[in-house]
């Protein structure tokens, strides 16, 4: 009868695979924050705006509550992110329009359904 137990270098190497898909996540959030210079301040904005533009922006974007999670800012709450603007080269303007244009349309396709 076989046993169903990994062996130590088994769970060695599982651990090492969730350590790397996890590092791949930080990485594309980290770099995403790199590119857009994205560091602490005092505007003060909404963090489903800045998920939405980087959820545009990446390939392959983690969900929402891993992104504040990572997102390198010692400035957040549960709502918002507090950046500094001037530093930002992200329109930020633009990023709360696309998001609402974003949300009315959703509403609409609801509402049509």
């Amino acid at each position: 009868m076989e046993s169903s137990r990994l062996t130590d270098e088994q769970l060695i190497e599982l651990a090492l695979q969730e350590s790397a898909e996890e590092s791949e996540e930080r990485f594309d959030v980290a770099y995403y924050q790199e590119t857009h210079r994205i560091t602490d301040g005092s505007f003060k904005i909404y963090k489903r705006h800045l998920y939405a533009h980087y959820k545009k922006w990446s390939i392959d974007p983690v969900s929402l509550s891993i992104f504040y999670d990572i997102i390198r800012l010692t400035k957040k709450d549960k709502d918002w992110f507090y950046i500094n603007k001037n530093d930002c080269n992200i329109d930020l303007n633009k990023v709360v329009g696309d998001y609402v244009k974003e949300k009315r349309k959703y509403q609409k396709e609801k509402r049509f359904r």
